[in-house]
């Protein structure tokens, strides 16, 4: 059966997405940044993630937590900073204090009875997987990480970014419902057409013949995705970082085409997503904002002894994809401007060029309709 788009609603209106926030968004893991943000105990970073103000903060025991962005007391702001080091959480109101993990260590003119137990900071679930920080804001248990990212094995089975730094983040405004940015992150089927500068390196044809291999029910050796000759998915098909990721796998004939992580899994639709090439990995972050805007935050990491300057220029690391993306979100926009019209109906997905938009579909329909 071929598969198609969905109804117009779950595009536009604000009754589909009002419901996603409980049934999707919170119970994601969320990638917040990496661990090389946190070197040292009290540095911390805080987070703006489906209206809530987090702080990731690491500890003098060395673990990363994350906490809501709110002091017990009154309810303020703690830490209005982007990022920084402290050793210990001062709440700016009434000077309420809290430690690295969270508990309430002061609290001025309290009466004697007061139990500073029962006031610690509010804290979030939150994990490391390769050196990659996700939270979840779910109030109650939730998979665990590695569980839930088990199917992304190959990605980090091949190139070691534990040791990885963020070379330089970029955030995107899209004007698209969630949805539709997700179901053109996931299909190539448009790069022909709007992507010159990415398929000049991308070997197109190979993903269409993937694809088609796998709908015959064949299943095709792990190959790269570049074109003959090219090292790396970059603007002429070089490394564009002197410096590579360690090798974790013992297989050197893998080739150095993209090790794209899986956007669906067992815990339902995934927001989070990687590309890992020898060189440099992107990650991205899909945050819905409203029913009609998205918010995409990425990130480039490089292997952490790489310096800037010497080994890569932040310009030239961004440059393919950040062609690309901004070539996306506009397909994405004139996408959404579609089907907002009264005529929108839904259409088929092509089989070849199209097959994980059934799959993505499929596990937010699981999701949205329990």
């Amino acid at each position: 059966m071929v598969s198609t788009s969905l109804d117009r609603d779950y595009y536009v209106s604000d009754d589909v997405f009002e419901p996603e926030k409980d049934r999707v968004f919170l119970r994601n893991w969320w990638y917040v940044g990496h661990q090389s943000q946190l070197p040292a105990p009290g540095d911390y970073l805080t987070i703006e993630l489906l209206g809530e103000s987090i702080i990731a903060v690491r500890d003098t025991a060395q673990s990363i937590h994350a906490f809501y962005n709110v002091c017990r007391h009154r309810g303020s702001r703690i830490c209005t900073n982007g990022r920084g080091n402290v050793q210990r959480f001062i709440c700016p109101y009434h000077q309420w204090a809290y430690d690295l993990t969270g508990q309430l260590i002061r609290a001025p003119q309290m009466p004697p009875d007061f139990s500073r137990e029962l006031f610690g900071l509010k804290e979030i679930h939150a994990e490391v997987w390769h050196g990659l920080v996700f939270v979840n804001l779910f109030d109650t248990e939730v998979i665990p990480l590695a569980q839930s990212m088990a199917d992304m094995r190959s990605s980090f089975d091949t190139y070691d970014i534990t040791g990885a730094k963020v070379a330089c983040s970029k955030i995107y405004q899209v004007r698209a419902n969630w949805k539709l940015v997700m179901e053109n992150f996931v299909e190539c089927y448009h790069c022909g057409g709007s992507h010159a500068e990415f398929c000049s390196v991308f070997d197109l044809k190979r993903y269409f013949d993937v694809n088609r291999e796998r709908l015959n029910g064949e299943r095709p050796a792990l190959a790269s995705l570049l074109k003959p000759g090219a090292k790396s998915l970059t603007m002429n098909g070089e490394y564009i970082v002197g410096r590579l990721f360690p090798r974790r796998d013992t297989d050197r004939s893998a080739g150095a085409g993209p090790v794209r992580s899986s956007y669906n899994g067992g815990i339902g639709v995934r927001l989070s997503a990687m590309t890992a090439f020898p060189d440099y990995a992107i990650t991205f972050v899909f945050l819905p904002l409203d029913v009609a805007h998205t918010e995409v935050r990425c990130d480039w990491l490089v292997a952490g002894d790489a310096q800037e300057g010497v080994d890569y220029n932040v310009e030239e690391v961004a440059a393919l994809w950040d062609v690309t993306n901004k070539q996306d979100w506009h397909l994405c926009e004139v996408n959404q401007l579609g089907v907002q019209s009264r005529s929108y109906e839904p259409g088929p997905h092509s089989t070849v060029g199209e097959p994980y938009i059934a799959e993505f579909l499929s596990s937010y329909l699981t999701l949205i309709r329990e």
